[in-house]
């Protein structure tokens, strides 16, 4: 190969580790606004909840609960109310993608409407201990006899739609109804637990989950923001060295570029002293290879040298 032709084939990978450097930094910045967003959200949640900053093992126990018995009821939902939510949707006409999807909507509004029903029995109650009297008692009174005749609802079409399934079925006497009154009182405590539990769980677990989440995307960014700063001080060490070696690799070569504002200030914060020294600094542009004493001391350790002769731009 001529040696022009390696020439910039040299000045072609050199430039390839400052698009490295510079996708690194880009990465770097992306990752701490993301982080600092998400710390900014887990922050607003805390301020706007103060009454979950002491740390309760009874209410974690319970919002964990709670939690876990939504998509269990869902599933289990899905299995007993599965046959009665295509029969129903069958006859409205829906075909296809629509009557599939009906088997699992059914339970999920099922799961809302338990909410709603518990949200509205928790005002009731909350107004008869502020009112204590006789018509918020009743209102009370009425919401807890509705909660739970809507789980001997849940029960009655459970079993009335299992034993139309299972009654001519060979085994269904033996195993199909039998299962299906194990999961029936399966599902109706975890309906219970949904309608009678107090509002404080689940305000709880609805925070948590937020909040949680607010934390999980902190650290991931804060993760990812350490794995492109790294990725940044390699790509520099490795350009650094590439520049040392150019002069002596092909004489008189010259590889002047631009490097963003931040790319200096993440390599001066990672490294301690000034990596990259903007060209006319010091009145004249610098030798590559000169840095301050503090730089000399870093490169000792192994850190490559400063690069100079470069235009840093805002």
């Amino acid at each position: 190969m001529t040696e022009p032709n390696q020439r910039q084939l040299t000045l072609a990978h050199l430039r390839r580790r400052v698009d490295t450097l510079e996708r690194s930094a880009d990465a770097e910045t992306r990752a701490q606004e993301e982080a600092a967003a998400a710390a900014a959200n887990r922050a607003r949640l805390e301020a706007a909840h103060p009454e979950f900053a002491e740390p309760s093992q009874r209410r974690e126990v319970a919002a964990n609960l709670l939690k876990l018995a939504v998509p269990v009821v869902w599933l289990i939902d899905i299995y007993l109310f599965g046959a009665l939510a295509e029969y129903l949707a069958s006859g409205s006409g829906l075909q296809g993608l629509p009557l599939r999807a009906a088997k699992y909507l059914l339970p999920g509004l099922l799961i809302g409407l338990d909410l709603l029903v518990a949200s509205a029995r928790q005002e009731a109650r909350e107004t008869h201990l502020v009112r204590d009297d006789r018509a918020s008692r009743w209102g009370w009174i009425g919401w807890n006899v509705g909660a739970g005749a809507l789980l001997a609802v849940y029960g009655a079409l459970v079993w009335s739609t299992q034993w139309v399934a299972h009654r001519d079925s060979v085994l269904g006497a033996s195993i199909g109804l039998p299962l299906a009154l194990g999961l029936t009182v399966l599902t109706l405590l975890l309906h219970a637990t949904l309608l009678f539990s107090g509002a404080d769980i689940k305000a709880y677990a609805l925070y948590s989950l937020r909040h949680r989440r607010a934390a999980r995307r902190e650290e991931r960014n804060a993760r990812r923001g350490r794995a492109a700063t790294a990725a940044a001080v390699r790509a520099f060490n490795h350009l650094s060295l590439d520049l040392q070696e150019l002069p002596q690799r092909h004489a008189g070569a010259t590889f002047p570029t631009n490097f963003s504002r931040r790319v200096r200030e993440l390599l001066r914060r990672e490294f301690g002293f000034e990596a990259i020294t903007p060209a006319g600094d010091d009145g004249e542009p610098p030798r590559h290879g000169e840095m301050p004493a503090a730089a000399g001391e870093r490169n000792a350790a192994g850190n490559a040298p400063a690069l100079s002769d470069h235009v840093v731009r805002d």
